[in-house]
C-alpha cells in the first residue's frame, strides 16, 4: 500500500490508537461477550502464519468458540489482533482509516487475539467469534517505524454460520405438535429439537409399555403413583422460542410418547392437554 508521508508520520500514534478502541468499543462489549460465551471446549482452531511482513490463512472459518494459533516464522515480533467490523465495512477500509490517521472508527471492534511468545515461535488465544467480517492485523512497530499492518501485515477474515452438530432426526416444537423430519430408528440416534413456537416447550420421550398409549402415559405422569408402567427414554426440559438443544437417546423397537407438560399462559393447562401429545413408531 503506497503511503504518504503524513500517514507515516502518524503511524507510530498507533498503538496508542488501539488503546483508544480499546476504550471505545471493548468496555460496552465485555458483558455481551461474557454472556454469550458457552462454557464447552474449543470446537474450531484458525491457525495464521506470520511473516515479514505478512500474514498467511484462510479467509473463512465458521462462528463459534475458536483457538487462534499464532504461527511466527520471521525474525521480527508480530501479534494477531482480531477487529470486528460493523456491517458495510471492509478490511481494507478498515487499514486506510489507520493510515489516514482514524484509530477509532465507531464501526470496528477489537475481539482480540495472541501477543507474540518470541520470535519464530508460537502462541494462541481462545475466543467466541460470531458471524460476520474481521480484520487481521499486526500493530506492533518497531521503534520509530510503521506498523506492520502499514507495511501488509493485514488480512479479511469473513466468519461464517457455525457448524451443525451431527444428528439423525430433527425435531421441531410448535403450537401445539411435534414435527419430526424422518421416522425414528431402532438403536442410537440424536436428534436436534429446536422449538419454533410463540412460547416455551419441551418434550419428555416414553417408551410405552404393550398396551400403553401416550394418554396413558401422560395419565401416570399427572400423579406418579407406584411403578412407572411406561419408561422415559430422555428429552429436553424447557425451551425458550428460537432455542435448539441436541438429544441422544437409545431406541428399540416399539411405540413412543412425545409429551409437552409446560402449562399454557392462556389457561393453564399443559400444552399436552392443548394436543402436544403425540405416538411414534420406532422400527
Amino acid at each position: 500500500m503506497p503511503l504518504s508521508r503524513r500517514s507515516l508520520c502518524t503511524a507510530s500514534l498507533l498503538i496508542a490508537g488501539l488503546a483508544a478502541i480499546l476504550s471505545t468499543s471493548c468496555s460496552h462489549r465485555r458483558e455481551a461477550a461474557d454472556a454469550e460465551a458457552p462454557p464447552t471446549a474449543v470446537i474450531e482452531e484458525l491457525e495464521i502464519r506470520a511473516g515479514d511482513f505478512s500474514f498467511a490463512a484462510r479467509r473463512t472459518t465458521p462462528a463459534g468458540l475458536t483457538r487462534v494459533r499464532l504461527r511466527s516464522e520471521g525474525p521480527s515480533f508480530h501479534h494477531i489482533q482480531l477487529v470486528r467490523l460493523d456491517p458495510g465495512h471492509s478490511a481494507d477500509e478498515y487499514v486506510a482509516r489507520l493510515a489516514a490517521g482514524d484509530f477509532a472508527p465507531t464501526w470496528a471492534h477489537v475481539v482480540g487475539g495472541p501477543e507474540p511468545a518470541g520470535r519464530r515461535s508460537e502462541s494462541s488465544a481462545t475466543m467466541l467469534l460470531t458471524e460476520g467480517e474481521y480484520a487481521i492485523v499486526c500493530l506492533i512497530s518497531e521503534g520509530h517505524g510503521a506498523p506492520h499492518v502499514l507495511k501488509g501485515m493485514h488480512l479479511p477474515l469473513t466468519v461464517t454460520a457455525p457448524r451443525g452438530v451431527a444428528h439423525d432426526v430433527a425435531m421441531v416444537l410448535r403450537e401445539y405438535d411435534f414435527v419430526l423430519s424422518a421416522p425414528l430408528r431402532a438403536g442410537p440416534q440424536t436428534i436436534r429439537v429446536e422449538n419454533r413456537g410463540a412460547q416455551a416447550h419441551h418434550v419428555t420421550v416414553v417408551r410405552l409399555g404393550p398396551g400403553r398409549r401416550a394418554q396413558d402415559a401422560l395419565e401416570w405422569f399427572r400423579e406418579m403413583r407406584g411403578d412407572a408402567p411406561d419408561q422415559p427414554v430422555g428429552g429436553t426440559t424447557g425451551l425458550e422460542p428460537g432455542a435448539v438443544n441436541y438429544i441422544t437417546a437409545e431406541f428399540t423397537p416399539g411405540e413412543y410418547a412425545l409429551i409437552c407438560f409446560i402449562p399454557d399462559p392462556s389457561d393453564g393447562k399443559s400444552h399436552a392437554h392443548h394436543g402436544m401429545l403425540k405416538t411414534v413408531r420406532v422400527e
